[in-house]
């Protein structure tokens, strides 16, 4: 006897049915869930080009940076920037020494997109770290020196060292004449040929060895300041007969006058603070400028500087040459037509000049160090500097007696008379600008990516 059973097929159906939906939520769960896990991956790799990218900006602007420039950026960073114009797209960046290699920076670049971030780290060695000099020889001329007469260029009399670079390989570009003297080495340029190069009468006239530079030198100029257009204009000052002023605050002027043997007080006030003057025609026929307080001065001229007869800026009131009152006065001046010293002035600190050319002449003497831009630095007469005279666009000439202690960095360099530079050590933190590239720096030792 069959036994029919009507609900039989109904049950089936409706099992192979409640199968079938399972299997088609399972497969729209796992097409979902590949979507989302498509989408994060998208969103990640995304992160990830920002913080190469902020990783990358900060590679270009680590190139010729000093240990100097970076540290004030140690253990900081900085904000979201926004990347490009697609919204949520940014990377941040943060600095921080290694905590078991003082000399190692890490850079960190973080990217984000959407709340999901990434990690880059740039990891940086320091190199030279130890470096405490900013130049290692007393002269490098860029093209070639001519020294005649009983000139000298000298590192030591007592001490091995370097006293003349030049980056020429031409015939005869280093060339001594009459009874001259170089205390020390010599480097020509990549490539060159020391005996083509050096032309001398005598071989004793070079005391230390003649070498090669494995890689030649680069001088770059550090950036002229644009002079503040915000500091307050005040009226000009006029000292002549017997009168005198002081200053304690900061300026504008169209003209400051001194004359008389009249003096001009400036008070920089307290330690940290720039006291700054800026001043289109300075004018001290005889004068002085003298500085109180404990900050410092940066004195901006425009047009014009003339400086004669005995007038002085910051004389130190005992006379000592290597005075460290030098490191008090900064000027920047902007002229175009050559600065008039003469007679028996005196200068206390360090300046640069944007274009034109100088001379010091007479018993003129600045106690610190000359920067320029321009093509000619003369110094004549029984004038003399101390620190560095850093031109490397220009001739240098020196005649007469002139003498500078320090280094000297020239495009050209000419020694004539009974002239003489002489190395004197110049600690890179007292330099008074920032030399692109010079002194102590880091190198990229390697990339990574940092992992979740």
């Amino acid at each position: 006897m069959v036994v029919k059973r009507k609900g039989g097929s109904l049950i089936l159906v409706i099992i192979i049915g409640l199968f079938l939906s399972i299997l088609g939520s399972a497969a729209l769960f796992l097409s979902n869930s590949e979507a989302i896990r498509t989408t994060r991956q998208i969103e990640k790799m995304k992160a990830y080009y920002a913080a190469r990218a902020g990783a990358d900006a900060m590679a270009d602007w680590m190139i010729g940076k000093t240990i100097s420039q970076v540290k004030d950026y140690v253990d900081k960073n900085t904000d979201w920037q926004q990347l490009g114009d697609e919204d949520g797209l940014e990377f941040r960046i943060f600095i921080n020494q290694n905590k078991s290699n003082s000399s190692v920076l890490n850079i960190i670049s973080e990217g984000k997109y959407n709340n999901i971030k990434q990690k880059v780290v740039l990891t940086y060695e320091a190199v030279n770290e130890a470096q405490e000099y900013l130049f290692e020889m007393a002269a490098f001329s860029e093209q070639g020196v001519y020294i005649d007469g009983s000139s000298s260029i000298t590192f030591s009399n007592t001490i091995k060292g370097t006293a003349l670079i030049t980056n020429s390989i031409s015939d005869n570009s280093v060339e001594l004449s009459g009874n001259p003297r170089i205390n020390g080495d010599v480097y020509i340029g990549k490539d060159g040929n020391t005996q083509n190069v050096i032309k001398t009468p005598n071989t004793n006239y070079i005391t230390g060895d003649k070498n090669v530079l494995k890689e030649n030198k680069t001088y770059i100029l550090p950036l002229f300041p644009v002079f503040d257009d915000s500091i307050p204009q005040r009226n000009p000052i006029n000292l002549s007969g017997n009168k005198s002023s002081t200053v304690n605050q900061d300026g504008y002027y169209q003209e400051i006058s001194i004359k008389g043997n009249n003096k001009l007080t400036i008070d920089t006030g307290t330690t940290g603070t720039i006291r700054k003057i800026r001043v289109r025609n300075l004018n001290i026929e005889q004068g002085h400028i003298d500085l109180i307080g404990n900050g410092k001065l940066e004195l901006y001229i425009d047009d014009s500087l003339t400086l004669l007869g005995g007038s002085s800026i910051n004389k130190s009131p005992n006379n000592n040459q290597l005075s460290t009152n030098n490191k008090k006065l900064t000027i920047y001046y902007g002229g175009a037509s050559k600065p008039s010293l003469g007679g028996n002035i005196r200068i206390e600190g360090s300046i640069y000049i944007k274009t034109a050319e100088l001379e010091i002449g007479g018993s003129n003497s600045i106690t610190g160090s000359i920067i320029s831009g321009g093509n000619k630095i003369e110094v004549k007469g029984a004038a003399s500097t101390v620190q560095a005279v850093y031109a490397p666009n220009a001739s240098v000439e020196l005649s007469g007696s002139g003498e500078l202690t320090g280094s000297v960095i020239a495009k050209h360099l000419k020694l004539t008379g009974n002239t003489h530079i002489r190395y004197f050590q110049i600690k890179t933190e007292d330099f008074p600008f920032e030399i692109p590239g010079a002194g102590s720096g880091y190198t990229l030792n390697y990339w990574y990516r940092e992992v979740d």
